[in-house]
């Protein structure tokens, strides 16, 4: 329903530290990624709790368009009627923009704990967001695989006590792993029901809603759980994803992807991040980073054969 209200509620903590922007996980709303993001923002000596709330911000897409009507609230533990509430009109936005930055209150009296806002060093924020209109966007599959779907679905996997209920063919197609699995010489071949250990439950959604067909978006929250499940798991198409989302995104510096490129043997991303390297500085810096010391020593190979091409 496009007039339905829909919040995402953030406590964020570590008030009294903040520097630098910061972000809440992604929350799907009308199939479009969404998130808030709070700064301390300094405006004439004076310094202030800024909210912020995202749309699509990585879609490199600039077809798509959403109409609608949003409200941040920084919620008052103490008496929800003292909360501080910025509407706003409707907005249309196309590529991924702000959709709002607003002064939510100064921070020195956001730090008084007797006006009711903080406690334990955290806060509460609050998106309403009313959807009026989207265009451009591709409905996505809605389900969880909690329920079966009639005709299609024919085992269960079992994680974390919770029943996944997928299709074994269209797993097969995807993954190798589960090729082995339905159709080997295991005893899982004949189960109806398969427990998967040590895999986060909700981790293993997001994997299947990247290889079904529900155009679930890679975002910054989910990339490295996605390598990571895509790797165990051989699922090709979904590391592919990920291996896009990481070469796009600036978000994760040059060490950050070598590391992933390594790791997950990722080629494509591996020749971004050497061709990015202009300058010998480029590479040295490296050594700098946290990821230098993990470096496989083939890695370490290829940037050294990279420094002398520089060099010369």
């Amino acid at each position: 329903d496009m007039a339905e209200e829909t919040v995402i509620r953030w406590e964020v903590d570590n008030v009294s530290k903040l520097t630098k922007m910061k972000y809440s996980p992604i929350t799907f709303i009308a199939d479009l990624p969404w998130r808030l993001a709070v700064k301390v923002k300094t405006v004439s000596n004076e310094s202030y709790f800024t909210g912020f709330l995202y749309c699509n911000e990585e879609s490199d897409c600039e077809l798509w368009r959403v109409v609608h009507n949003t409200a941040l609230v920084l919620i008052n533990r103490e008496d929800p009627n003292k909360s501080i509430l910025e509407k706003m009109k409707t907005k249309c936005y196309e590529k991924g923009e702000i959709v709002s930055g607003r002064y939510l209150m100064e921070f020195t009296d956001l730090m008084d704990e007797s006006k009711g806002f903080i406690k334990d060093d955290k806060v509460i924020v609050e998106a309403r967001i009313t959807i009026k209109k989207v265009e451009g966007v591709r409905k996505a599959l809605t389900s969880n695989f909690k329920e079966p779907s009639v005709g299609w679905d024919n085992v269960i996997l079992n994680i974390e006590g919770e029943k996944i209920h997928v299709c074994k063919q269209y797993l097969s197609v995807h993954s190798p792993y589960f090729t082995s699995l339905f159709s080997g010489d295991f005893v899982e071949k004949n189960l109806k029901e398969i427990k998967l250990k040590e895999v986060c439950c909700e981790e293993f959604i997001e994997l299947l809603l990247v290889i079904y067909p529900s155009y679930r978006q890679i975002t910054f929250d989910s990339y490295e759980f996605i390598l990571a499940l895509a790797d165990r798991f051989q699922m090709k198409y979904a590391t592919d994803q990920a291996e896009t989302y990481v070469i796009k995104t600036n978000k994760l510096d040059t060490g950050a992807k070598l590391f992933l490129a390594d790791q997950y043997r990722l080629p494509m991303l591996k020749i971004h991040c050497m061709n990015s390297f202009s300058y010998p500085e480029d590479v040295t810096c490296l050594k700098d980073t946290p990821e230098f010391i993990q470096f496989s020593d083939a890695m370490n190979s290829s940037l050294f054969k990279k420094l002398l091409e520089l060099l010369n």
